[in-house]
C-alpha cells in the first residue's frame, strides 16, 4: 500500500490515475456536511479530479479550499481508494495495513483471486499474521501467500504491561517468516542486490551477517555524493584525500552512566562529539540537515543529543529543524538517510552492540554515508568471525585510523 519505493505501485497513486482516466461511470455518494443533517449526493470521480486539479495547480492550490471541501475529498478518496482495492489481485501490506477496513472490507472482491504480499514479514508477529488474514471478507479466494523480510533485523518487540518483559516474548516476537526461512521447510528467495547502500557500506553487514553475499546495485554505487561534504571531510579531519570518507568510525569512550529506575543509558562525551561534528557540517554546508540521521542505541541517549541539538540551535537562534533527527535504532527500522551517525553509547561492556539483529539494522539505514561514533573497548568485545569484524578499531571499518582528538570533550 506504501509504495514508498516505487510510487506508482502505491494506492493513493492508482487511485488519482484510474480518476484522471476516466474509464469509470457515475458513482454517486452520500455526504453530511458539518453542521447539519441532509445528506448532499456527490459525484466521485470528478469531485476527485477536481481535487488532483488543485494539488497541482499553483492558481488553485489545495490548501485554498475551504474546510468543507476538503471534507468532501477525503470522503471521495476512502470511496475512490475502496473501488480500486476491489479491482486488486495483489495487496502488499504491512501487519498494521493488512487490518484496516479498506483494506479487509474490498481487497479483492471483484477478483477471481487474491494473494497477499506481506512487507516486513519478520516483524509480523504469528497471531497478528493469522488475524489479518481471517479478517479478509473475501479470505475464501486466497490462492497463495508473499512474505518478504528479512529475519537478520529487528523481530515484532513484545512486552509485558505488568513485568516489562513477558516470560513468552521471546517465543511470541519469532515471526511466522522467521520460522520458515531459518527451518527449511518452504522455498526462499534470496535478493542480494541492494537499492539502497553504496558498496563501500556493505562491508560490515556482510562480513558480520550476510556471508559476502550481498553487492550493490548500480545506482546505488553510482550515486554522486556531494562535492560539499567530501571538502568538508578533508578539512574537518586533515585528510589529504577523500577515498575513506563515507564510512568512518570514531572511538570516543567518554563515561557511560545509566538511569537508575530504567536502566537506558547515556554518554555525555559521545553525544558532545556527535553535536560538535554535526554543527561542524552545518556550518559548511556539507549535507542538508534533513539527510542526516542519528541513531542512539539507548532512548537516554537520544533524549541527551536532541537536549543538546535544541540547546545550540536556541544559542545560534536558529529555526526549528536546523539539526537532524535523532532516533533510536527499534524506532527506525524501514527507514533511511543518505547519512547515518551510530552511536554505541555503552564503554564496559557490549550491551545492545551485543544483539545481532539490532546491530545490523543499525549498521543498514544509511544510503551514502555511516559514522561509528562509540568506545574502541565495546567495538574490540564485538564478535565476529575470527573475530575480524568484532575488531571494528583495527579492520577495514575503521578508515579513519587515529583516535579521535578530544579539546574539552569535543572533536
Amino acid at each position: 500500500m506504501g509504495g514508498k519505493g516505487r510510487p506508482e505501485y502505491s494506492l493513493a497513486y492508482r487511485m488519482r490515475e484510474r480518476a484522471k482516466s476516466g474509464v469509470d461511470g457515475q458513482v454517486l455518494i452520500d455526504y453530511v456536511p458539518h453542521g447539519t443533517q441532509e445528506k448532499e449526493i456527490i459525484d466521485l470521480w470528478p469531485t476527485l479530479r477536481d481535487y488532483i486539479g488543485r494539488l497541482g495547480n499553483e492558481d488553485t492550490q489545495y490548501h485554498t479550499s475551504t474546510v468543507e471541501d476538503k471534507a468532501r475529498y477525503a470522503v471521495c478518496c476512502r470511496h475512490g481508494n475502496a473501488a480500486v482495492i476491489q479491482d486488486c489481485k495483489f495487496v502488499i501490506v504491512t501487519a498494521n495495513s493488512a487490518g484496516s477496513k479498506v483494506i479487509t472490507q474490498n481487497f479483492g472482491k471483484t477478483a477471481e483471486f487474491i494473494v497477499p504480499i506481506y512487507d516486513e514479514a519478520a516483524m509480523i508477529g504469528e497471531a497478528d499474521f493469522w488475524i489479518a488474514m481471517v479478517k479478509l471478507q473475501e479470505y475464501q479466494k486466497i490462492t497463495g501467500v508473499w512474505m518478504t523480510g528479512d529475519h537478520n533485523q529487528l523481530a515484532k518487540l513484545v512486552v509485558s504491561r505488568g513485568v516489562r518483559l513477558d516470560v513468552f516474548a521471546a517465543q511470541i516476537e519469532y515471526s511466522i517468516f522467521t520460522r520458515l526461512v531459518t527451518s527449511g521447510y518452504t522455498e526462499v528467495f534470496e535478493l542480494l542486490l541492494c537499492g539502497r547502500m553504496h558498496a563501500e557500506l556493505l562491508w560490515f553487514p556482510n562480513k558480520r551477517t550476510y556471508g559476502g553475499k550481498l553487492k550493490a546495485t548500480i545506482v546505488a554505487n553510482t550515486r554522486p555524493l556531494a562535492d560539499s561534504y567530501r571538502t568538508w571531510y578533508k578539512e574537518y579531519f586533515k585528510q589529504e584525500n577523500d577515498e575513506s570518507c563515507r564510512l568512518l568510525s570514531l572511538m570516543v569512550d567518554g563515561t557511560c552512566d545509566k538511569v537508575l529506575k530504567t536502566g537506558s543509558k547515556y554518554n555525555l562525551k559521545n553525544a558532545a562529539n556527535i553535536v560538535h561534528l554535526v554543527n561542524s557540517m552545518r556550518e559548511a554546508k556539507a549535507l542538508p540537515m534533513k539527510d542526516i540521521m542519528i541513531l542512539a542505541m539507548y532512548s537516554r541517549q537520544k533524549t541527551v543529543i536532541s537536549a543538546m541539538f535544541a540547546q545550540m540551535a536556541q544559542r545560534l537562534r536558529l529555526r526549528r529543524g536546523g539539526f537532524p533527527d535523532v532516533d533510536t535504532a527499534d524506532n527506525f527500522q524501514a527507514s533511511e538517510r543518505t547519512m547515518v551517525i551510530r552511536n554505541t553509547v555503552d564503554t564496559d561492556e557490549l550491551g545492545f552492540v551485543d544483539d545481532e539483529n539490532r546491530m545490523n539494522m543499525a549498521c543498514t539505514r544509511a544510503r551514502d554515508v555511516f559514522y561509528l561514533v562509540g568506545s574502541r573497548m565495546t567495538m574490540a568485545l564485538s564478535k565476529g568471525d575470527d573475530d575480524e569484524a568484532g575488531r571494528l578499531a583495527a579492520d577495514k571499518f575503521t578508515v579513519q585510523r587515529r583516535r579521535v582528538t578530544e579539546n574539552n570533550g569535543v572533536l
